[in-house]
């Protein structure tokens, strides 16, 4: 919520922005209001001098029936994640970073990962480990969760290979 403190933290804690960074959150900013994340998100592309990487982790969908249900479930144990409204989508999760002036950006929902971007070969092992008789819900649960990416200031090309390898 406070870049300028999470600055000064990192600071005192070593952090050196000439240097290439890699920020990584998982289910983090879905709890920030929407500008409060996005003013991280645009002060970590404005602080890091070098190549700097932000992955994320969290929900998505929040208004399908699953979502809906997802928040409701939420909500019962007095939990809010009210960045799920800022993002709720892959569009907009690649947005937030695009218009906080990041480079590039990407974003996928974990359903399509496992289809598209794991080896068919070790799904395919992994699956015959344990009798599986949920994927409908599985799958749903997939959809609503996705991770997402931005890349920035990567001149020298550290970054140049980061993204969702989709299998032949």
């Amino acid at each position: 919520r406070d870049p300028p403190g999470l600055g000064a933290a990192l600071a005192r804690a070593g952090f050196d922005p000439s240097l290439p960074t890699l920020f990584l959150a998982e289910c983090v900013l879905v709890y920030l209001p929407p500008e409060a994340s996005q003013a991280l998100v645009q002060w970590c592309a404005a602080t890091c001098k070098d190549a700097v990487g932000f992955v994320l982790y969290e929900q998505i969908r929040p208004d399908d029936a699953f979502g809906r249900q997802m928040l409701i479930n939420l909500e019962s144990r007095d939990i809010s994640i009210p960045g799920i409204h800022g993002t709720p989508s892959l569009d907009a999760q690649r947005n937030r970073f695009l218009s906080a002036g990041w480079s590039r950006a990407d974003a996928m929902d974990m359903f399509s990962i496992h289809n598209r971007c794991l080896d068919p070969t070790e799904v395919r092992r992994s699956s015959g480990l344990e009798i599986f008789d949920e994927f409908e819900e599985w799958q749903l649960i997939q959809e609503h969760y996705c991770v997402a990416y931005g890349v920035h200031n990567d001149e020298k090309g550290i970054f140049k290979d980061f993204q969702f390898k989709v299998q032949g």
